[in-house]
């Protein structure tokens, strides 16, 4: 049965992405059928086959879309509006609440890079996530540095150290059993802020609440 108007079919088809891509990040390419994600998404084989035509496009729609939300959160994050600090403790923040859909990320990108690079647009879509990603924070420091909040000689050498601490964190939460994310950002947090030279920015950090807590 195929659902009723524009909004529930555009539900339905975030809904099999989601279940999706959570499979096709906790097994091989290989151990995951339609039927698989139809079963979870509660869904017809049929529906699942309605919007999309392939394994290889339900897999490239799922990374898209995990991509594409994570982006979205992090455009919610106005640095143009609020403090420099606020904007680099708001990222670590994000990075938090989001912290398991990055995981699941991160390990697509790690053991399906031979199937995602036979997508130019999945290609695409991750270097401007993380061009997106060291840019906001690249900015961020600028404004820092600008406002004499921070010490900073290379504001985007030091973007690109923070975004690959994270990446770090994720990879390491993948490889050893029990890792504690949060704590592995909260120490990414106050080592940053050493490194800028901000003593008041730990307490600025203590300040910013986390969405759905």
């Amino acid at each position: 049965m195929k659902p009723n108007g524009k909004r529930d079919a555009r539900e339905k088809a975030d809904e099999i992405l989601e279940v999706a891509f959570e499979l096709f990040s906790s097994k091989s390419y290989a151990d995951v059928s339609m039927k698989d994600i139809a079963h979870k998404a509660g869904s017809s084989y049929s529906l699942v086959y309605y919007y999309y035509n392939s394994k290889d496009e339900i897999f490239y729609s799922s990374v898209r879309y995990a991509i594409k939300k994570a982006i979205q959160t992090y455009s919610d994050i106005n640095i143009v509006e609020i403090d420099p600090v606020l904007a680099i403790n708001k990222w670590l923040d994000v990075n938090i609440k989001l912290s398991e859909s990055l995981k699941r990320l991160c390990k697509i990108m790690l053991e399906h890079s031979d199937r995602r690079s036979g997508s130019p647009t999945v290609e695409k879509d991750i270097k401007y996530f993380y061009k997106f990603e060291k840019t906001l924070l690249a900015d961020s420091l600028r404004r820092g540095v600008q406002a004499r909040m921070f010490v900073c000689d290379d504001p985007d050498d030091f973007a690109a150290f923070i975004s690959s601490g994270i990446d770090g964190i994720y990879y390491g939460a993948l490889t050893r059993p029990g890792f504690n994310i949060r704590k592995a950002i909260e120490r990414l947090r106050s080592n940053v802020w050493v490194l800028l030279r901000h003593e008041g920015a730990m307490d600025d950090a203590g300040e910013v609440a986390i969405a759905g807590e």
